[in-house]
């Protein structure tokens, strides 16, 4: 008997010890809001698939009302009785009473043999613009935007767009360009008397008539300067190079052809945007591109804004070179 008191008096101390902070925890303001909260939401989704029960039974309309004006009430009230600022969450009613309401729907659809959409499976399901990685073909030109950002916002399956653009060119404020149409960045010209003035020609090769090689001043005076820094631009020279950047290049034709644009009339682009373009013939409205001709190895394709069509020059006549960056 002894042994028997004794252990039950141990008992009674661990039980006193544990009893102390689940008291102290349950009093606690917070705790029972959240708690309160917690069963509301239990009575409110019970109370709405009861109604669904119901309406199956006599195959009329499901009448929500009275669930959804209790759960109001009672919400209100039990933040009300915590006081501002107490509750984990507050002003939530209206959030939860859509979830709650979008869940209990789901579980009434499935038991009645349906189906319902899942964000976050993967498959675009009915209702959703995305799921995941899928965005059902769409592109930012789908949306009327520019740019390859658009992406699919999580938990939502709804298309977030930020990663689009509203215009198709932005001026990075430092001399170039960038088309979010092709995801080009393209070096404007000037009336600076620089390496980037619109009335500047350089040659493909340095090799004469019937030259091929890639070394005339197109690739070298400007090319080099622009990649050097040692070209001015609007932020003027620096060592990363021209706008920021060592890597631009000469366009390939396809790439020149993306900023013809004849609704300007001579010449055939947007000065606005490319900045000042020489409105002459030939040679000082001709760029060149990087692109060889396949009939013809001393010739390389150029585009004539002047008109904007496309011929083969040879490759050693002095013409106008507008630098990209980008792409592939």
């Amino acid at each position: 008997m002894t042994h028997v008191r004794l252990l039950t008096m141990a008992a009674l101390v661990g039980l006193t010890v544990l009893f102390v902070p689940l008291a102290a925890r349950a009093g606690d303001p917070a705790i029972k809001c959240e708690s309160g909260k917690l069963k509301e939401s239990s009575k409110y989704s019970a109370c709405r698939l009861k109604a669904d029960a119901k309406a199956v039974t006599k195959g009329i309309a499901a009448d929500y009302a009275k669930c959804e004006e209790k759960f109001a009430d009672k919400w209100t009230k039990t933040e009300t009785k915590a006081g501002v600022g107490i509750c984990p969450s507050e002003g939530d009613q209206v959030s939860m009473d859509a979830r709650i309401t979008t869940d209990s729907a789901e579980i009434a659809t499935l038991l009645a043999g349906g189906s319902v959409s899942v964000c976050g499976d993967g498959t675009v399901d009915a209702g959703e613009d995305c799921d995941f990685g899928d965005l059902d073909g769409e592109t930012c030109a789908t949306q009327g935007l520019f740019g390859d950002g658009l992406a699919c916002t999580p938990g939502t399956c709804v298309f977030d767009t930020s990663g689009c653009s509203l215009t198709r060119y932005e001026d990075t404020g430092l001399g170039s360009v960038i088309d979010h149409q092709t995801g080009l960045e393209w070096q404007k010209t000037d009336d600076a008397g620089g390496l980037t003035d619109k009335d500047n020609t350089y040659t493909w090769t340095a090799d004469g008539y019937g030259g091929t090689a890639a070394n005339g001043t197109a690739f070298g005076t400007f090319l080099e300067g622009l990649n050097g820094g040692t070209a001015a631009s609007e932020a003027g020279p620096t060592t990363a190079g021209y706008a920021g950047h060592n890597d631009w290049r000469m366009p390939r034709i396809e790439e020149l052809t993306t900023i013809v644009d004849c609704s300007f009339g001579n010449p055939c682009i947007d000065q606005s945007v490319f900045g000042a373009t020489n409105v002459a013939s030939f040679p000082t409205s001709v760029y060149r591109s990087a692109s060889t001709s396949n009939f013809n190895p001393d010739t390389a394709w150029a585009v004539y804004f002047f008109d904007g069509l496309e011929a083969p020059v040879v490759k050693d006549f002095n013409l106008q070179v507008r630098a990209v960056r980008g792409g592939s």
